[in-house]
């Protein structure tokens, strides 16, 4: 069985770290077997608010996108095919981390200035089973009223930890 501790926090007062938790519950007799922080491995990803997407001036098959990202605004260079002006995409920013270690830096491609990657669920480490409406073949796109600048993990409901436990 599987335990969210931000579920949990809203039945029972948590004034324990996750550890303390999960070694009382094992002390308990109710073995946790692991702990999962579940947006861990997901570092400087944010919220971004395209403003613009224009043709790249070197390659056919790339684009040039303007994106809001909160305190201000960066250039990305992508070659996704599913993104507009208006859309909230998550951003790796310069220095961010995604899942399996991928480390994202600033860069050029074909001669233009590129300040971060849009990701898609996949690069997110997600499937169609957590975000069962995202296109598995392009960049997620947001739900419009997410503010561009806030962390990725808090707007996908990965600013959590799970608790597994042993089931006799």
């Amino acid at each position: 069985m599987v335990l969210s501790y931000k579920w949990l926090s809203e039945f029972v007062n948590t004034d324990v770290s996750p550890k303390e938790f999960a070694d009382s519950m094992t002390m308990s007799g109710s073995k946790v077997e692991a702990v999962h922080e579940l947006g861990g491995e997901i570092q400087n990803v944010v919220v971004g608010k395209i403003e613009s997407v224009a043709k790249h001036p070197n390659a056919d098959k790339l684009s040039v996108c303007m994106i809001d990202v909160g305190n201000n605004t960066v250039q990305v260079v992508t070659g996704a095919t599913n993104v507009k002006a208006g859309d909230s995409v998550p951003v790796a920013l310069d220095g961010s981390t995604l899942p399996g270690g991928v480390k994202i830096n600033a860069g050029k491609l074909r001669g233009i200035d590129s300040f971060g990657m849009l990701c898609s669920i996949n690069e997110l480490g997600l499937t169609k089973n957590n975000l069962p409406d995202a296109d598995e073949d392009g960049i997620l796109i947001l739900d419009g009223e997410a503010k561009p600048g806030t962390d990725i993990r808090t707007i996908l409901g990965l600013d959590d930890i799970a608790f597994e436990f042993e089931i006799t």
